[in-house]
């Protein structure tokens, strides 16, 4: 039978905890370790100790029956410190875990927070917000509690949409990724991966890892119109031209002409869809720092379109999530020089 945990550390006074924080599990009184998973079905072992980086404590013991204690050290705490005797926390302790977790029925774990005394002033810049404390933040800001796991669900599915949305703002930097196709000879169209919002760069490349010999050449994209016009789209040769078919779920890349020998990689730069947020507890967000006042911003806009008491927030919210975007946007740019060269061709030689 195995038991979840799970136990936020609140630093006292409005400190941050620090990291990384060593936790051991021992049993009660001793300092004997106590095998401890990440899963329920106990097929993956955690070390133990092992460190976090978050206020969050959760893991799997094979009996909750037995007691243990949890020792902490490290980070910005002033001192160790040793929570004895797991199972009999005092206060409003306990939870049936299906309240907070919709895949944990019949489960049950501390989940009130637990009060640590740490540095009064911490040498780091290392603090984002987890998932649970985006939604609760959120919802503050809304004028509502969060009391029930409804709330924490719908809030996970306005955070999944929001990340939609802002896939249509506009060049999201932290979501470039490189990728690379080899091509074929003769195979006109190949598989982008299923995540890609659009290309933004993209070369063919021979003799890929040569140190001497390795050269990427230029390959303009173009638009349906022009792919459409050209007569033998089996034509081979180098290719000079792709056309990007963003179909759903799979983008598709057509080259032209198509390769007429191996050894043609077709190397492009991707915008990617930001990771979906995952459930309270499991791990952070796919958002850097710079973008989680947007980000809380909004969620609290989208959660007060469903709460019916926080409605008459709305306009405000909007004008605060435009804003915080608006500012993030701006300092999500590529800072390098860049130079405006004209293009001029004489008349008759196929441009302006």
């Amino acid at each position: 039978m195995a038991t979840y945990f799970t136990l936020d550390l609140v630093p006292q006074g409005g400190g941050l905890l620090g990291s990384p924080v060593s936790v051991g599990v021992v049993n009660n009184g001793t300092t004997f370790a106590v095998p401890i998973f990440e899963d329920e079905a106990l097929t993956i072992p955690l070390a133990n100790p092992f460190n976090i980086t978050t206020t969050n404590i959760h893991f799997w013991v094979a009996n909750g029956a037995i007691s243990y204690d949890i020792l902490l050290n490290g980070g910005n705490l002033l001192s160790p410190v040793t929570i004895s005797n797991i199972w009999t926390l005092p206060g409003p302790i306990w939870a049936d875990v299906s309240t907070f977790w919709e895949d944990r029925a019949s489960e049950w774990a501390y989940i009130s927070p637990y009060i640590v005394a740490v540095a009064s002033r911490s040498e780091e810049a290392m603090w984002t917000p987890d998932m649970a404390e985006i939604i609760e933040e959120a919802y503050e800001r809304c004028g509502v509690e969060v009391r029930t796991g409804y709330q924490f669900r719908t809030a996970r599915r306005s955070l999944n949409l929001l990340f939609q949305e802002w896939a249509n703002r506009g060049l999201n930097l932290w979501t470039i990724e490189q990728g690379e196709i080899p091509l074929n000879v003769g195979q006109v169209a190949y598989e982008l991966p299923n995540d890609t919002v659009d290309l933004i760069e993209h070369v063919i490349r021979q003799n890929q890892g040569s140190q001497y010999n390795q050269v990427d050449l230029q390959i303009s994209r173009i638009a349906v119109p022009t792919y459409a016009t050209i007569p033998n789209k089996l034509a081979q040769g180098r290719p000079i031209q792709l056309y990007v078919d963003r179909q759903a779920p799979t983008p598709i890349v057509r080259v032209w002409p198509t390769a007429n020998v191996t050894g043609y990689t077709l190397v492009y730069w991707r915008l990617r869809r930001i990771r979906d947020a995952m459930k309270p507890g499991y791990g952070q967000m796919d958002i850097p720092f710079r973008f989680m006042p947007p980000l809380i911003a909004g969620l609290s806009y989208y959660l007060s379109l469903k709460e019916v008491s926080a409605t008459n927030r709305t306009p405000m919210l909007k004008q605060m999530y435009d804003e915080a975007f608006d500012l993030a946007s701006r300092e999500d740019r590529d800072r390098s020089p860049v130079r405006f060269v004209p293009r001029i061709v004489g008349i008759g030689s196929g441009g302006w």
